[in-house]
């Protein structure tokens, strides 16, 4: 039978498989993932989840994260969602190791693994880093039916006729912030809709960056947690993940 013998497909998935979600800092993503489906992992890259109960692994050093990885495979774990929080954190120091591995190997150098790969002359240490990036992530979505990419927001201002206006959008470096506009599934910013609610915006409009393939996700504005009067945190990631 040929490719074009059997065109016609019918949706095979339901939820993203890679989804960012981004905030401003302290709104309270940690915390409403400490409650995600089970079986998850929340891989703590900037030791905020130590003021929470959860499925936290700390990750601090490349090391410590090629051992995760392979007691994964060897226990062939399998999980509904892996969290990666942030990865402005994991960008910044484990990217930039692993980056700098890559290079090693290739060039035959020993480059220390704490050397900033970005001070390679024409960008090029970035391109390294998008690709340390990108393999990263591939790594983990073998072992996850959603990989969550927590971030955080960049505010930029825009002078125009009209006056300044802010563009919400992933603190991460241009041309990675936009492969992943490409690449994942669903983006979406967590607000504080009000003194108690967070809320997943995925409206995509000139000052946000977001949006789903998701069908039950796009376009929608959906609360996610809110707390009741005791301060107790509850969830509703049911209404994300069908």
């Amino acid at each position: 039978m040929g490719f074009l013998d059997n065109l016609r497909k019918e949706a095979r998935v339901v939820n993203p498989e890679t989804f960012v979600i981004f905030s401003y800092p302290k709104v309270g993503k940690t915390e409403a993932f400490t409650q995600l489906p089970e079986p998850h992992m929340i891989v703590d890259f900037d030791k905020g989840g130590r003021f929470y109960s959860g499925n936290f692994v700390e990750i601090t050093e490349l090391e410590e994260l090629e051992a995760l990885i392979k007691e994964m495979k060897q226990k062939k774990a399998r999980f509904k969602v892996i969290v990666l929080d942030t990865i402005t954190s994991m960008y910044d120091r484990i990217v930039n190791q692993l980056a700098v591995k890559m290079y090693n190997r290739e060039k035959g150098y020993e480059k220390p693994l704490n050397w900033d790969i970005t001070t390679l002359e024409y960008g090029v240490g970035y391109s390294y880093k998008r690709n340390a990036f990108k393999k990263l992530i591939e790594m983990f979505k073998e072992f996850a039916d959603t990989v969550i990419l927590s971030g955080h927001v960049a505010d930029k201002s825009l002078s125009s006729t009209t006056g300044a206006a802010d563009i919400k959008e992933i603190d991460l470096e241009g041309k990675l912030k936009n492969i992943l506009a490409l690449k994942v599934d669903a983006i979406a910013l967590m607000y504080r809709s009000d003194e108690k609610t967070n809320t997943l915006s995925f409206k995509h409009s000139g000052e946000l960056l977001a949006g789903s393939r998701a069908k039950h996700l796009r376009g929608k504005e959906i609360a996610l947690s809110e707390l009741d009067e005791e301060g107790n945190l509850k969830t509703y990631w049911d209404k994300i993940f069908k």
